[in-house]
């Protein structure tokens, strides 16, 4: 049935959309996903990091990213210390430093708030899609194919909600270690 397809393939991009926000929450070791898509103004335009700049890993707790320019240097560091992840950008000649700090009770707290946040966020979205596509199949002449459509609906449903707690547990745990 198309509908119960089209429902599997935009849920696919909830869950991905959500991983990608994860990405961005920070653990307690260097990830790129962390700063890749902070906005820098590059020549007058905002642009995320990740297309200034090449962003590497030195170690277990530093990121080094290799500006494309050496000019953006300073609004690399300086985009970095405004964007309130807690992340504090030293600079050189050639390469911005982050040295990821060690996360605290609190902090870990908050993250897992936010990532609660993100989390339900994907389900309202989920449940939104999935009330739009109960429609379309109500609409549906054959009893036998809305009936079938409608229970593969919910099957498909509450699949998408265990992949997306699944996630969530993933992060949280990774956060907490």
């Amino acid at each position: 049935m198309q509908e119960i397809q089209d429902f599997k393939s935009k849920t696919q991009e909830i869950i991905s959309r959500l991983q990608e926000e994860f990405s961005s929450l920070r653990a307690d070791q260097a990830n790129p996903g962390l700063v890749e898509n902070i906005l820098v103004e590059y020549y007058g335009t905002p642009t995320p990091l990740k297309q200034v700049g090449s962003i590497g890993i030195a170690d277990a707790r530093t990121l080094v990213i290799s500006p494309w320019s050496r000019d953006t240097i300073p609004d690399i560091e300086k985009a970095i210390n405004k964007h309130g992840n807690g992340l504090t950008a030293q600079s050189d000649s050639e390469v911005v430093r982050i040295k990821i700090p060690s996360l605290n009770n609190e902090r870990r707290q908050q993250i897992i708030k936010q990532i609660n946040e993100k989390a339900e966020q994907a389900r309202i979205a989920v449940r939104r899609l999935r009330d739009q596509i109960r429609e379309q199949i109500k609409d549906i002449n054959i009893e036998d194919d809305k009936f079938k459509g409608l229970k593969d609906l919910d099957v498909a449903s509450e699949d998408v909600n265990q992949e997306i707690e699944k996630v969530r547990e993933n992060k949280e745990k990774q956060i907490m270690e």
